[in-house]
């Protein structure tokens, strides 16, 4: 009975390869075979046969398209951060990219690129203008005095 198995299982293993080396990759391999394509790999790996021609193809393919994708993000980090650096606000580099303001600040936050403090007050009051609101001014903790904590019950 294992003897009959494993003849079998030889023989599979034959045909997996054979069909592999005709240059099928596994769905058209476990078609052929009346298989799954799961056992299809699970035979090549066994076998020691490499990934198959298709998804090899699918792979360096997705790589390419990833390495392209890395170096646009690349340049564009590099644009964003010569352009912000020159003073420009969002709203002009994105305009001047042709993208979002949002993919900017993104893009800003990712580089650690801060506005400078005036530039962070001077947009909070211009949201809070816009909102029909005043915006205070932060209480320092240098204004004014303030009474000690009550540690009484500590002691």
């Amino acid at each position: 009975m294992a003897s009959e198995r494993q003849r079998a299982a030889a023989e599979r293993a034959a045909r997996v390869k054979a069909l592999f080396e005709q240059g099928l990759d596994d769905d058209q391999i476990a078609a052929a075979m009346g298989s799954t394509r799961d056992a299809v790999r699970t035979v090549r790996f066994r076998i020691g046969l490499a990934m198959d021609p298709a998804a090899k193809r699918a792979k360096l393919v997705q790589a390419a398209k990833s390495s392209v994708r890395g170096r646009a993000s690349a340049e564009r980090a590099a644009r964003v951060r010569a352009m912000f650096e020159q003073g420009l606000n969002d709203a002009e580099i994105a305009a001047a990219l042709g993208t979002d303001k949002d993919t900017i600040r993104s893009t800003r936050s990712r580089l650690k690129l801060a506005l400078p403090a005036d530039e962070v007050l001077r947009r909070r009051q211009h949201a809070a203008r816009s909102a029909g609101e005043t915006l205070r001014a932060r209480a320092s903790p240098c204004d004014g005095v303030r009474p000690a904590p009550d540690v009484s019950h500590l002691y």
